[in-house]
């Protein structure tokens, strides 16, 4: 994770919760009431301290169902969907964040990333916004009088670990798209999805495309389903947003992961952390920067 602030009024600010401190260790966080619902069941977690001493947290994992709306409908018959839900929280200094791993009757995965906590605030001599354009701080809000709450940023970089039926995988890049009107669209109706694999780890440096409904497929390329497709998973990315923060800037220099959307890098056990290894040195340009120069 890494959270660059945009005020210039505000001290250069560009925290990298894990990196820095530890998302499990800072805090030890445990689940409490209204965290999960009342029928969540809650697993222990074996941390340790800064010592390397170990430490037990309890309730630091949440397991539960909930109602996934529906999960299948045609005409008079339909079937409600249930979800079941792996959740854990972190406080780090005024942000609290809560991880859902969330899976689905129909095989999808879903990753979520819940915020809360405190804002965290400059000093500013504004007392009112007189005008919602014009008297509106573009690098900030007024949440009180003489209170500025700076625009943040807060970037979060999941590894996943794709062995779909063994580790002969290769990834793909799918676009939906509309050929030129000729023989392959004569009417200007056609429209496909087409296939790529990403051969190097240079070439798959991606970016989200909403304009060509961009996905991302692992594939086992050895084996096959009964349709005589490759078996595997497609990345299907929600919201995304591009880093503010100018290429070649502090943020930007530490955590150059938040650069693109998407890496794809052959497994390889001393290559773990978008960031490197130890962001909390500040290194520049260290992580899925260094590791896919190969």
């Amino acid at each position: 994770i890494v959270a660059p602030y945009g005020d210039p009024q505000f001290e250069t600010c560009y925290p990298g919760d894990e990196g820095d401190y530890g998302m499990g260790i800072y805090s030890m966080s445990s689940a409490v009431e209204n965290d999960v619902p009342a029928n969540a069941q809650f697993l222990t977690s074996t941390m340790h301290d800064h010592h390397g001493r170990p430490i037990v947290v309890l309730k630091a994992i949440a397991v539960y169902e909930r109602d996934g709306g529906i999960l299948w409908r045609h005409a008079n018959l339909s079937r409600r969907a249930r979800q079941l839900v792996v959740s854990g929280h972190s406080t780090i200094d005024n942000y609290d964040y809560q991880f859902n791993w969330i899976f689905s009757q129909d095989g999808a995965i879903e990753g979520e990333v819940v915020l809360s906590g405190i804002m965290n605030v400059n000093p500013t001599r504004r007392q009112r916004d007189t005008a919602h354009v014009a008297g509106h701080s573009v690098a900030g809000h007024l949440v009180r009088p003489g209170v500025n709450a700076p625009n943040p940023q807060h970037f979060f970089s999941y590894r996943l670990d794709l062995d779909n039926d063994g580790t002969a995988n290769t990834v793909y890049e799918v676009d939906t798209e509309a050929p030129a009107r000729g023989s392959a669209n004569p009417k200007g109706e056609t429209f496909t999805m087409t296939e790529r694999p990403l051969a190097s780890e240079q070439k798959a440096i991606r970016d989200v495309c909403f304009a060509a409904n961009r996905n991302w497929g692992g594939a086992n390329t050895r084996t096959t389903n009964s349709l005589g497709q490759f078996t595997g998973y497609t990345l299907i990315p929600s919201t995304a947003t591009p880093a503010f923060s100018l290429p070649n800037s502090e943020p930007r220099r530490s955590a150059g992961f938040t650069d693109h959307q998407l890496w794809a890098t052959p497994h390889a056990p001393d290559e773990g952390y978008a960031g490197g290894e130890f962001q909390n040195l500040g290194r520049d340009w260290d992580g899925l920067s260094a590791y896919t120069k190969a």
